[in-house]
């Protein structure tokens, strides 16, 4: 069986920890850094340190 590709990234933002789970979950805020249309949904299991 083949193993999973698994990609990790680890990114430093300035800015506080509510800002960034809002650019990570609000629809209209992803699309203002990610690109042209998102849907989110926030109920899913999150981990965000």
């Amino acid at each position: 069986m083949a193993e999973p590709l698994i990609v990790r990234r680890e990114v430093q933002i300035a800015a506080p920890p509510a800002t960034v789970f809002a650019f990570l979950t609000d629809p209209d805020k992803i699309v203002r850094w990610m690109g042209t249309e998102a849907t989110a949904d926030p109920t899913l299991a999150v981990s965000i340190c």
